[in-house]
């Protein structure tokens, strides 16, 4: 008796344990499924957004960054739609095609700042690193609406991590075969009116050939990343968010012989490029109430890059600024989003030929209307408007288009 009574006592303690074990289960499944879009700026789930749109979360995030910590290539390999393409043989640049258009119609953004477009864009996605991310978010297919000419093939959004309350330290070091080191830090905390999140990447790579033909498949490079951000927690739930990315690089492939120091006319190709980004950012945001918020995004930026070939070399300094404010509304079964935008470009041509100045200013203002209708649980209609007058030329002419 007693033997029959322990065991349905350990059936039921087990049963116990399993149900338990099964509501884990399902909450856990629930936290995975409620992935908040930043993208859309309408604080929208995945499951309730109409537009198409893909996330990769943390987890797959660390486990891509363990394979290649330097930049972000590698997470965004294996997307469906996506293909991250080699645009140079010697110096490994790298563009990112969405559904099979040019790397130039594809928007990159950092917590949504645009501040990796124009000439910048063969070298844009290596100079991201994966260290301080815990979201990356892309849209296949036009987002004009919301960002404009520039993608038109469609957005990639990578999420940085913001401080929490309980320390969050991560120290990357790493080494490979190939001559790969990376040494990373990444640090974020916060009390009740003041947080910070630190970033600081080191990468250094050795020439390597593969295939011992005496050109590199891995260049010799040396790149380095510094990203402070620091959070204000305001009265009425306002937030106020300063930060500042400085990125340095160089890169040099080509013939081995050259990059190790014995030039001659039989070993004389060689490609470099060198980099230098500075980029300041202040976004602020403020609730009105649980249905209406406002944002404002403003950032700054300055890239000077150098391209040297054996016959060709390219010098130019890109100024960027960026401002966007937007007012969002949530209604029970209706989002509207209303905004406008003003972005700047003046790049300056620095090998001051006057007979092939390359040197232009584009001026953009825009403004934009989007408005999402959920007309049921399986039908939701997304429409919305944008009109942009751009201003653009150089020294010898000037235009102005209306869109």
């Amino acid at each position: 008796m007693q033997k029959l009574l322990l065991a349905a006592a350990m059936m039921l303690l087990g049963n116990h344990v399993s149900a338990q074990q099964d509501t884990v289960q399902h909450e856990r499944e629930d936290e995975i499924e409620e992935i908040i879009l930043r993208s859309t700026r309408s604080s929208r789930t995945i499951a309730n957004t109409p537009t198409r749109v893909e996330t990769i979360n943390l987890e797959e995030i660390d486990e891509k960054s363990n394979m290649r910590p330097s930049n972000v290539a590698m997470i965004l390999h294996e997307s469906t739609g996506i293909a991250v393409q080699q645009t140079s043989a010697t110096s490994a640049n790298a563009s990112i095609r969405i559904q099979g258009l040019d790397g130039r119609y594809t928007q990159i953004l950092k917590d949504g700042f645009p501040s990796f477009g124009n000439f910048a864009n063969g070298l844009s996605v290596l100079e991201i690193p994966p260290l301080d991310l815990k979201q990356v978010e892309i849209i296949k297919g036009p987002s004009s609406t919301l960002y404009g000419a520039g993608a038109i093939a469609g957005v990639i959004n990578f999420v940085s991590r913001t401080p929490k309350e309980e320390q969050d330290l991560n120290i990357l070091l790493n080494a490979a075969n190939t001559g790969l080191y990376n040494l990373g830090v990444f640090s974020s905390q916060r009390d009740k009116r003041v947080g910070y999140t630190f970033l600081a990447l080191y990468n250094s790579q050795k020439e390597y050939d593969i295939d011992k033909d005496d050109f590199t498949e891995l260049p010799n490079s040396k790149e380095l990343t510094i990203h402070p951000k620091v959070f204000f927690y305001l009265p009425g739930e306002a937030n106020l968010i300063v930060g500042n990315a400085f990125t340095t690089g160089n890169r040099l492939g080509g013939d081995m012989e050259f990059i190790k120091g014995n030039r001659s006319a039989e070993h004389s190709y060689f490609e470099r490029n060198k980099t230098f980004r500075n980029t300041a950012t202040l976004e602020f945001s403020k609730p009105f109430s649980e249905t209406s918020r406002i944002e404002f995004k403003s950032a700054y930026s300055l890239f000077n890059r150098t391209i040297e070939v054996s016959d060709y070399a390219f010098k130019g300094l890109n100024q960027n600024y960026y401002s966007d404010l937007s007012w969002s509304k949530t209604l029970p079964n209706q989002t509207i989003i209303l905004g406008g935008n003003y972005v700047t470009d003046h790049f300056k041509d620095r090998l001051n030929s006057t007979e092939t100045d390359l040197s232009f200013s584009v001026n953009t203002g825009g403004a934009y209307i989007q408005h999402t209708w959920d007309v049921s649980d399986v039908v939701k209609f997304e429409n919305g408007v944008r009109a942009d007058l751009v201003k653009y030329g150089n020294d010898l002419y000037t235009e102005s288009e209306s869109f």
